[in-house]
């Protein structure tokens, strides 16, 4: 059974990997790209339970079978403290 924090995990990585804004700031070197795929077999334990990683494993298996995406110009990914994201869902 996944928890929530695990599923909350997920869907925040699922968001910061699929917005394309993301993918313009992060640039994808073939280390960061050895270290999304391990998240594949961590996939097979928590896919059936959390429907939306079936797109994460989509996405990562085409990162996969295709080369490094082109590079892009550098820039920073900002991410807000869980407690923060965490206090916004619960004011919603």
């Amino acid at each position: 059974m996944v928890q929530k924090m695990e599923g909350q995990t997920w869907l925040a990585l699922f968001n910061l990997l699929s917005k394309p804004i993301s993918a313009e700031k992060y640039e994808l070197d073939q280390y960061r790209c050895s270290q999304l795929l391990r998240l594949l077999k961590l996939l097979d334990r928590v896919g059936s339970q959390l429907p939306f990683t079936g797109d994460l494993r989509k996405w990562l298996l085409q990162l996969q079978i295709g080369a490094t995406p082109p590079k892009r110009t550098k820039g920073h990914v900002l991410i807000e403290p869980v407690a923060a994201i965490r206090d916004q869902l619960e004011r919603r």
